[in-house]
């Protein structure tokens, strides 16, 4: 076993949100929520502390909102950063940057993983940010349905697609 992969998105029920009828102030969950973080990363390392851990979504999600608040995933940057206290030096950690389902050429890839190491650094605390910077990798994973979508099964035309995939693998 090579790490363990996060699945962060919120599906049905559960999001990163903040609700504010739990009694607490933003900041105040956004210290809870952290110190959780912490203690899943803690519990994970103690185990395993050279592992790669790959989360699809890890800061990645937030690169084109920079600045803006997010009512999905308002809380996850303090959970992550609650990772990032725990993270042993040895671990690998991949943001697998969902978007670049849709990234089409290799210089977007390179500045999707730039912006990764360089810009999604502000989310978290000034103490991890060198951390950060030092551990964290840009991951760009193959999300078949993007190529195949099903529009394009009622005409069975998945050439233009086809093609498309095979020339993102081969830059990816």
């Amino acid at each position: 076993l090579k790490g363990i992969c996060f699945d962060p998105e919120p599906y049905q029920k559960f999001n990163w949100a903040y609700n504010p009828e739990c009694g607490r102030t933003f900041d105040e969950m956004k210290v809870v929520v952290r110190s959780r973080g912490r203690a899943v990363m803690s519990a994970m390392a103690t185990e395993y502390p050279d592992m790669t851990f790959l989360a699809f979504w890890l800061l990645s999600t937030f690169r084109c909102r920079t600045g803006q608040p997010d009512p999905i995933y308002g809380l996850y940057p303090a959970f992550i950063d609650g990772l990032w206290d725990a993270a042993p030096p040895k671990m690998t950690i991949v943001d697998g940057c969902e978007a670049g389902y849709c990234l089409r050429t290799q210089s977007g890839a390179l500045r999707t993983a730039q912006s990764i190491r360089r810009d999604c650094a502000e989310f978290v605390s000034p103490e991890n940010r060198v951390r950060y910077r030092r551990q964290i990798s840009a991951g760009f994973g193959c999300y078949l349905d993007a190529y195949v979508p099903p529009r394009w099964f009622a005409n069975g035309d998945h050439r233009v697609t086809m093609t498309t995939l095979f020339h993102n693998m081969n830059y990816l």
